[in-house]
């Protein structure tokens, strides 16, 4: 894909931008952006990202062929400074079968310096009960544990 959609609703009408496997929705400065990696999907929120801008580019992703129901996951907070919307959490939960159509099981790493994530995380397990889930300090330790256990 060459080609994906970047939503700046707040500041001007969206937009095409040419990049290589990237969806990007939100600001400049409050965003989610959704990035293949060597077979590991990295989502990074920025700053205050509305929970539609999660919604859009997990969408938007799906229908590009970019992501799967089950591949490794690597979710990046730690510069996330937003409310949970769990309005679009729970969007996100009925969207698609997550965890499903692969051989072993999904996994998803949080990368998190918020000591409270530990509980968001107990809640987060019971919406998606068919992906492994794991918090993390650091992102090289939860690439090299999505790394280890690729499915």
């Amino acid at each position: 894909m060459s080609v994906v959609r970047f939503d700046d609703e707040r500041r001007s009408a969206a937009r095409w931008i040419p990049t290589s496997d990237v969806v990007r929705c939100g600001t400049a400065t409050d965003s989610v952006t959704l990035v293949v990696n060597d077979g590991i999907l990295d989502i990074r929120l920025e700053h205050e990202p509305r929970g539609e801008d999660l919604v859009r580019c997990l969408q938007r992703a799906l229908d590009a062929g970019l992501m799967k129901y089950s591949m490794p996951t690597l979710v990046d907070l730690t510069n996330f400074r937003g409310q949970i919307d769990w309005s679009a959490i729970y969007a996100v939960q009925r969207m698609a079968p997550w965890g499903t159509g692969a051989r072993g099981q999904s996994r998803v790493a949080y990368v998190s310096r918020d000591s409270m994530f530990k509980l968001v995380m107990k809640l987060i397990v019971g919406l998606f009960p068919y992906t492994r889930h794991r918090l993390f300090a650091d992102e090289p330790e939860a690439r090299d544990w999505l790394a280890s256990h690729r499915v």
